[in-house]
Parts: C-alpha cells; structure tokens; sequence
C-alpha cells in the first residue's frame, strides 16, 4: 500500500541551523534507509500575516510503500529502538507531530 506520512517539525528556540543541518544531513538519510520509505520532500514554511502557522514550521512527506500504517509505525518503533534513526538535541520534540494520509486523487 502507498500511503504519505506528513511530518511537521520545529527547531529548538536558536538552534535552527543546528536543525536544519541534522534533518537534512542525517535524519532524512536515516529516514530513507528504513524498509518500506521510498522517497522523502522537506518544506520549510513561507509565513503569511494574519495566516495561522502550522504544528511546525519545517514540513517533511515521506513516501511509503508497506502493508498498512500499523507496519510503518512499527518499523518507525523498531528503528527507533535500535538507535538507526536518532533524535537531535536541536529539534523541539514536543511540538513535531507526524500523520498517515491514503492517497485518493493524484494528478500524476
């Protein structure tokens, strides 16, 4: 099944460039190595007046290709577990959050 997995992310308070580095440099080739994820696109928020802001500032769409979320979760926890994809200091964990989406219309 190929499914999204949007992520949204913020930098600790003044480490941005410490966290754009890691999730750039490590993180994403840390995310690709792991079964079942494809491909991977990071965005970084265009600020708009009056617009309300996202959970982060830093959005990250990850490609999957396993059975069903379940599968990707657990891959995700057993990766975790293992140390393949740690954290960064630099990166504020209380206010990344990550979703699944099913693709239901595509233009490609």
């Amino acid at each position: 099944m190929h499914f999204k997995m949007v992520v949204f992310a913020s930098p600790a308070a003044g480490h941005e460039t410490e966290f754009s580095a890691w999730y750039d440099g490590t993180h994403m080739t840390d995310m690709l190595q792991l079964e079942g994820i494809e491909s991977v696109d990071r965005y970084d928020l265009l600020p708009e007046p009056g617009h309300p802001s996202p959970p982060g500032p830093s959005l990250a769409i990850f490609t999957w290709d396993v059975k069903d979320v379940a599968a990707a979760r657990e891959i995700l926890s057993q990766a975790q577990q293992a140390g393949m994809i740690p954290l960064s200091d630099s990166m504020n964990r209380t206010l990344t959050r990550s979703w699944f989406f099913a693709p239901i219309y595509g233009s490609e």
